[in-house]
């Protein structure tokens, strides 16, 4: 391979003229594509980067979705605003390691990473006193917030849980509270040394993801006097992964003071709602919380991966994740490293695309995605409340719809024929959909996080899909 190549600057437009073509055309693509073997076959000799990008046109760009495009509603998939896509162009251009301060660096990128978590606590409406890291998404960011918690339940022990490990609580557990906890939260678990068991607290009567304050003061109260015990985190989503519902903060906070437990508030999902002054309200006491976390590779659509964590506990977290080593070289002030933050030592400059969306949509621009994805799920709502093919299992919230097959005359279908009605909206190819399981049934699940997304140009193409999906599936 040439050192001094130019290969770059030739490919360039033909790549750049396929991806604007591309973008151009996303929603006219089919949403989901064929899947084909794909070629492990190492090659001998270099063919050269035009050889690999006509290879990638024929043998792998047919076989995959487009998921950054508007109708694409499984899993929570937000897209790749224009600032963001230029963003990551950039950090890919310049390939920094932000790694340590800038200062040891002799590069502003760790820096620009400080600057984003600054704007992004603004645009959250979060206190000066939070301060966090950008993250590869929310399963690293929930670990690094339990990882964060449990040093915290240490130094309540007077023990140095990072420095010492778990042993050093001599056999007290730590215990994690929940109400239908995302996986992650398990994951994290499991990989910090807690073990995969999240205790579970009821729901509110009459809900079946909201956490019951009370229920909670209760299972609080049974576990800090019992001896074998160190200390509790309790968990709560904003939201729910199912229906966007959102636990009550205010009340859960209240009752984790009372306890001295630690509070960690799983935003996943939802955490750009509290920029909307429409929907800030599903998040009301965000700023309770001792860490939060967020995918922003989600609604706040910049391109994977990208997550953050954000606590107000930075002594503590600092405490967690320290990195010391002799090349890591020490900055004569004070100064954000990323090192001593991050789960990752090597970090590619994530923030960027980040910085480029804040700058180029400020406030009002996030706040605009939120309400209109908001305004799409209630219409798409709508129509299925007035749906004989269909029945929503809980009211809208926020930008997610939950709701399941039926017969037209109302009564359910078997299990198989629900999964097959959603086999036959997807290979409609104009939509795709998530299955789940709701209360033991199958279900359907639409979460619209996508910039693009809106009522004029995809409701109809939507319901059109949900209908002819539906009818193929009962010939």
């Amino acid at each position: 391979m040439d050192p001094h190549s130019t290969d770059l600057s030739k490919l360039w437009p033909d790549v750049s003229s396929y991806i604007l073509n591309r973008d151009q055309n996303i929603r006219s693509l089919p949403v989901t594509a064929p899947l084909a073997a794909i070629s492990a076959e190492l090659p001998t000799k270099s063919a050269g980067p035009d050889a690999a990008f006509q290879l990638f046109k024929t043998s792998i760009a047919p076989h995959v979705n487009a998921a950054c495009g508007p109708r694409y509603f499984g899993f929570i998939t937000g897209g790749v605003t224009p600032a963001a896509h230029i963003g990551d162009v950039l950090a890919t251009s310049f390939d920094q390691n932000v790694m340590t301060a800038s200062e040891s660096a002799g590069s502003a990128a760790a820096d620009v990473e400080e600057a984003v978590v600054v704007m992004l606590r603004d645009l959250l409406h979060l206190p000066a006193e939070y301060e966090g890291i950008i993250t590869a998404g929310g399963t690293s960011s929930n670990t690094l917030a339990l990882a964060v918690a449990r040093q915290w339940v240490g130094r309540k022990n007077g023990v140095d849980i990072g420095e010492d490990g778990l042993q050093a609580l001599g056999g007290k557990a730590i215990r994690v509270f929940g109400t239908m906890a995302h996986q992650s939260i398990s994951k994290a678990m499991s990989t910090l040394g807690l073990g995969r068991k999240v205790v579970q607290v009821p729901p509110l009567p009459g809900t079946v993801t909201q956490m019951d304050p009370e229920a909670l003061d209760k299972a609080l109260s049974l576990e800090t006097n019992n001896g074998g015990t160190a200390g509790c985190i309790v968990v709560v989503q904003s939201g729910e992964v199912n229906t966007s519902n959102c636990d009550s903060l205010p009340q859960i906070s209240a009752v984790c003071k009372r306890h001295n437990a630690w509070l960690h508030v799983d935003g996943a999902a939802n955490l750009l709602a509290r920029a909307s002054p429409t929907h800030a309200q599903s998040l009301e006491g965000l700023e309770l919380a001792d860490s939060i976390t967020g995918d922003c590779h989600k609604w706040f659509n910049v391109p994977y991966d990208s997550g953050l964590m954000l606590t107000r506990h930075p002594a503590v977290h600092s405490a967690a994740i320290t990195a010391t080593a002799a090349y890591l070289a020490a900055t004569t002030t004070p100064a954000y490293a990323p090192i001593n933050l991050s789960l990752d030592n090597s970090r590619r400059f994530r923030a960027l695309p980040l910085w480029m969306a804040l700058q180029a949509y400020g406030r009002e621009g996030f706040a605009e995605i939120v309400d209109r994805t908001c305004d799409f799920a209630a219409q798409l709502g709508a129509w299925i409340r007035q749906s004989q093919q269909y029945e929503l299992l809980q009211p809208p919230c926020l930008n997610t719809v939950l709701f399941r097959v039926v017969e037209v005359n109302g009564e359910e279908v078997d299990p198989e024929m629900a999964k097959r009605v959603l086999q036959h909206v997807n290979a409609t190819r104009k939509v795709f959909f998530s299955g789940t399981v709701w209360q033991g049934k199958p279900a359907i699940r639409a979460a619209i996080a996508n910039w693009r997304t809106n009522v004029e140009d995809d409701l109809q193409i939507v319901a059109q899909s949900l209908t002819e999906g539906y009818a193929a599936a009962f010939l």
